[in-house]
């Protein structure tokens, strides 16, 4: 059954690159980073403090739904 199936995911290997994030913090405020090294980060309204996980949820697109981003990458078997 479908339930028993993983939810697709991935796991990034944080090589210390530079990123831009848009935070969503559980005390309902958001903040914006452009920084080195986001191995954790801490929230500038509440002070709480989140380490970056090496897991992120993939969507898989609908049937029919055409991607418009950059070029698809097809990982390697």
């Amino acid at each position: 059954s479908t339930r028993d199936m993983p939810r697709p995911h991935a796991f990034i290997q944080w090589k210390g690159t530079d990123v831009c994030m848009d935070f969503y913090c559980p005390c309902g405020e958001q903040f914006h980073l452009d920084v080195d090294f986001a191995y954790a980060v801490g929230c500038p309204h509440c002070n709480r403090v989140f380490e970056m996980s090496a897991m992120i949820e993939a969507r898989e697109l609908e049937k029919g739904e055409v991607w418009k981003g950059c070029g698809i990458k097809i990982g390697e078997i």
